[in-house]
């Protein structure tokens, strides 16, 4: 059961919360091929994907290329 937003839950460690990408200068950026699973958990993944961005405890960010 998700609460709500991460401010309301002070005791959650940012370093578990909280997820960046990692880029190290002179490395090119590799794009990985897209992941497939089974066509019966989809509508189950999209759902919970659903749930916790509308309850904005997750978000999507745009990095620059």
């Amino acid at each position: 059961m998700l609460g709500g937003r991460y401010k309301e839950m002070p005791k959650l460690d940012p370093k578990v919360a909280v997820h960046s990408l990692s880029i190290e200068r002179g490395v090119s950026p590799k794009k990985h091929p897209p992941r497939h699973f089974h066509p019966k958990l989809m509508m189950d993944i999209e759902k919970e994907v659903t749930k916790v961005m509308d309850a904005k405890f997750i978000h999507e960010v745009k990095y620059p290329t």
